[in-house]
């Protein structure tokens, strides 16, 4: 499948978007411990699962009250967690660049929804720096966003496949893992969109089933979605349930589709075991993103940038990494994979990626970056947030400051006053945040965020309506 690769940024918008990385991520310490070097697995193969739409306290392994990945969590007790975990977007494509690039949206460039520019070729990725190592490159996934995010170019294998829970999915896994070639080391990459709305288990394990809810989730979607004049769209008000105890259930649909998803991940997690790669092999888990359940007012993703969508597992486990539980805040997308990097033994330092290696407990990695961009409900959202383990700062466009305090607000409900002397100690956070957003504002001015439509193929725009993102009308006449 060829893609249309997009115009290279100008050198004004490569300055700005730089120049503001660099302010934004002055604070954190970019170090690598010599110390755990003998913990470093050379040459060892690497597994990366991404469940889309993954919010982290849905995970038994996480608090969560109900056991919806058990496989999963019982395959990465001796690993590592990373408790507090968050994504770089809340939405698939910039998070999954930033997982493949080690790079901020604003330094990618896969940002501007619902029609991304897709990934170009200058920089490097997971998938081209272990493949000049001789690694053979596995991607398995479930396409749609993921088409803008997939270095294309670096890929061995390309296979899109249906959800998790289906029994195809699994066998095209398994398929990839038996093709890679003897005597190289492998990387694969497997995706799948199972969590993502609509919400359609093939049964509820987690409560009794109410048929009108039902109805409606497997029906049009539990949110249901309306088409504006300017081509955007966005949830209609009117059709979002209010009722907590709606919601409640809800949430057990979608944790059902979780628990179904775990079931094909732990044949995968047998898979590596009974054919002795696991015993060479680094393996993760995470997601893109999370879900929201009403916690502020709506529901699914995209459009605001609170924890319930950017707190994300990150699981890791491979030889020599010892157990334990990781409390720092961490970015979990652009930290991936200078993380993986260091697990297999070559220094992500001279990558130059926008995280450092997260396995070392005593570096700290700065203020976590997060935006979306994002052509909703009439207009471009421009969203960018900036934290640590104390707060959170937010900010819309050239809007005010939002600020929460997250060691007594850890759910941003009570935004700070803007008197309150508790936004003093934000200050890192602000001039990080004041940075990033001016890369953001160069790149938009630009134009070179919004990227036309024409990027995407035809299959990826079916699969874009299929999900909610586009309407169904949507590049009708480029793609009946």
């Amino acid at each position: 499948m060829t893609r249309a690769r997009p115009a290279a940024p100008s050198a004004v918008v490569r300055t700005a978007v730089a120049a503001a990385v660099a302010l934004a991520l002055a604070l954190a310490c970019d170090a690598r411990s010599d110390a755990g070097a003998a913990a470093r697995c050379t040459g060892c193969n690497l597994v990366v699962v991404s469940l889309d739409t993954v919010r982290a306290d849905h995970l038994g392994c996480y608090g969560h009250a109900r056991d919806t990945m058990p496989a999963t969590c019982a395959f990465f007790a001796d690993g590592i967690r990373f408790a507090h975990a968050i994504s770089q977007a809340p939405w698939t494509a910039p998070a999954h660049a930033s997982m493949f690039t080690g790079r901020l949206p604003a330094a990618h460039g896969v940002v501007a929804g619902p029609t991304p520019a897709p990934l170009g070729d200058a920089l490097p990725t997971l998938f081209s720096i272990l493949r000049e190592r001789g690694y053979a490159t596995l991607a398995v996934h479930g396409g749609g966003y993921l088409r803008a995010a997939l270095p294309a170019h670096a890929l061995d294998v390309d296979v899109v496949i249906p959800l998790l829970r289906q029994g195809p999915a699994f066998e095209a896994i398994r398929s990839a893992l038996e093709g890679a070639p003897d005597g190289r080391p492998f990387f694969l990459f497997v995706h799948a969109f199972d969590p993502h709305t609509h919400y359609k288990p093939r049964e509820n394990h987690f409560a009794e089933r109410d048929a009108a809810l039902d109805r409606r989730a497997y029906g049009e979607g539990v949110c249901e979605f309306e088409d504006l004049p300017d081509g955007s769209r966005r949830l209609d008000p009117a059709r979002i349930p209010r009722d907590p105890d709606d919601w409640r259930y809800i949430e057990t649909l979608y944790d059902s589709e979780i628990y179904e998803a775990d079931a094909t991940l732990g044949r995968l997690w047998e898979l590596l075991r009974d054919t002795g790669r696991l015993e060479r092999t680094v393996v993760a888990f995470t997601s893109d993103h999370g879900e929201e359940f009403f916690d502020h007012g709506s529901c699914e993703h995209v459009k605001t940038v609170y924890d319930e969508l950017l707190h994300v597992p990150l699981l890791v486990r491979g030889p020599g990494l010892a157990a334990r539980v990781d409390e720092r805040r961490v970015p979990a997308s652009t930290g991936l994979a200078p993380t993986l990097l260091d697990a297999l033994g070559i220094d992500p330092r001279p990558f130059a990626f926008d995280a450092p290696s997260l396995l070392d407990p005593d570096v700290d990695p700065g203020p976590i970056l997060s935006e979306t961009r994002f052509h909703y409900d009439g207009r471009r959202l421009a969203l960018a947030a900036a934290s640590d383990a104390r707060g959170k700062l937010l900010r819309d466009g050239d809007g005010p400051t939002i600020a929460f305090d997250l060691e007594a607000d850890p759910h941003e409900r009570a935004p700070l006053a803007e008197g309150d002397p508790r936004r003093g100690a934000l200050a890192p956070l602000a001039r990080a945040l004041d940075a990033y957003a001016a890369g953001m504002a160069a790149q938009s001015a630009a134009g070179e965020a919004a990227a036309s439509g024409a990027a995407l193929d035809c299959e990826t725009i079916e699969q874009l309506r299929s999900l909610g993102y586009l309407g169904p009308d949507a590049e009708r006449e480029r793609c009946p």
